[in-house]
């Protein structure tokens, strides 16, 4: 029945994207490398076959998806419990569900009974047109899709080429200054010559991030031809401990003064030091000095005085490194530190699940 079921999958989305189908570790082995495949589709949830496939597919930068085929109902889990189950459990099983980008399961009951396991919550329901009527296998094709595209859309830092994510800062620095000048030839060169396919990552990640508007400020002073991407109808996977840590500082054109500079700076240096600083954090307090009447000296002195100098410095460079912005824009000079880096590295590995 499993295989009909995938035989059934396979015909409902050929017509829908290209693919191709392995049976065995070796054929799989194969593809991985020659068709390098956007995703995997895994059937089942006790093969060791699969494991060892989720395991290749990670390691190549591959993300998979799993349809248990109500392999994890109680009854199931059950059978042969000490002999079989637990073994293969413990050595790879729990693994290989909690790594899937997405668990696909037939029915709510039993998207009720995988949530109950607590491996993954990533659940969605995708009904098995051999068992019942209120599904085609056209529309299976089309749910299927919508998982596979959801699974693409997520965490998309991971998948931009580096060329994308250098552009990111250039679009920022044009964004909040509103002057195209301050990149060089080579830079609106690189923002240019971005791919669509490129563009629409930049452009869905912006958008999960918070800073869309500032990037599509961006784009339309340098003049860029980009997609239109319909950000409100693309849903994707955010890790399950995320929260938003945003901090709403008010209207700063009303109080950009010394002492709300550095009462927003407090505020930036004790998310970051939480482990809560996002990107739309760093935008919004470099719109801050970029827009804000600053005395230099005194401002220096008041961050010596709170003995805020060393941190300052550390976001800063983090400034710097995520919106270009020169150093004469800033209070103080940058300096990397144990603190910037792990900053930068949160904040890449924000939306990773």
């Amino acid at each position: 029945m499993l295989l009909n079921y995938v035989m059934i999958a396979k015909e409902a989305l050929e017509t829908k994207a290209e693919l191709e189908l392995a049976t065995t570790k070796s054929q799989f082995q194969k593809l991985l490398h020659s068709f390098q495949p956007d995703m995997v589709h895994l059937f089942g949830a006790w093969s060791w076959q699969n494991a060892v496939a989720a395991f290749q597919a990670s390691r190549c930068g591959v993300r998979y998806v799993v349809t248990p085929f109500c392999q994890l109902e109680p009854w199931v889990m059950q059978t042969r419990h000490w002999h079989e189950k637990m073994p293969k459990r413990l050595l790879f099983q729990k693994r290989l569900l909690t790594k899937a980008y997405a668990i696909i399961s037939m029915s709510d009951s039993e998207r009720t009974g995988i949530s109950r396991l607590g491996w993954n919550q990533r659940i969605e329901v995708v009904e098995n047109p051999q068992t019942t009527t209120a599904i085609t296998a056209e529309e299976m094709g089309h749910q299927l899709i919508a998982i596979y595209r959801k699974v693409l859309d997520s965490n998309l830092m991971e998948r931009m080429q580096p060329a994308t994510i250098q552009a990111i800062p250039c679009l920022i620095k044009v964004g909040l200054t509103s002057n195209g000048n301050w990149l060089s030839e080579e830079e609106k060169r690189s923002c240019s010559q971005l791919s669509l396919e490129e563009w629409d990552k930049l452009l869905l990640y912006s958008q999960q991030e918070h800073f869309f508007n500032t990037i599509l400020t961006g784009t339309k002073i340098l003049q860029l031809h980009v997609p239109e991407v319909n950000i409100e109808e693309r849903p994707c996977y955010y890790p399950d401990h995320l929260k938003d840590h945003r901090t709403d500082m008010g209207d700063y054109s009303l109080r950009l003064d010394d002492a709300n500079i550095i009462r927003h700076l407090k505020t930036i240096i004790r998310q970051a030091k939480k482990n809560q600083l996002t990107i739309h954090d760093i935008i919004e307090y470099a719109y801050a000095l970029y827009h804000a009447s600053l005395t230099e000296d005194k401002l220096q002195e008041k961050l010596r005085n709170e003995d805020m100098t060393k941190d300052t410095a550390s976001i800063m460079a983090v400034l710097q490194q995520l919106t270009d912005m020169d150093e004469g824009m800033m209070p103080l000079v940058p300096s990397a530190s144990r603190l910037s880096k792990k900053v930068l590295r949160n904040i890449q590995n924000h939306l990773a699940i």
